[in-house]
């Protein structure tokens, strides 16, 4: 059995400097939208329509069993000093 893949994205509001670490399986067009209109309870306090806020997908085939992982490692390398990062299993943001 082929175990299932799922796309990384991030979600970089720019206008609070927070970004949203998570994985899908939905297609890349439809991420935003599907999270500005569904915000997970992180994100609640965003204003989709208001602030500058991007979708970037960072890899579109992460084995499932092996998603936190790449995102751990993905977030070790990639500092963004000052920002607020947000993972969809977190209980908490971390500040950089």
């Amino acid at each position: 059995m082929t175990e299932t893949r799922l796309r990384v994205f991030e979600i970089a509001n720019r206008t609070r400097r927070e970004v949203y670490v998570a994985a899908t399986m939905l297609a890349p067009e439809d991420v935003l939208e599907f999270f500005s209109a569904e915000p997970p309870r992180m994100l609640r306090h965003w204003q989709f329509e208001k602030e500058n806020i991007a979708f970037f997908e960072i890899d579109s085939s992460v084995p499932e069993s092996q998603v936190r992982e790449f995102v751990d490692a993905y977030d070790r390398a990639t500092p963004m000093p000052g920002w607020t990062i947000m993972h969809a299993w977190r209980d908490r943001p971390r500040r950089t």
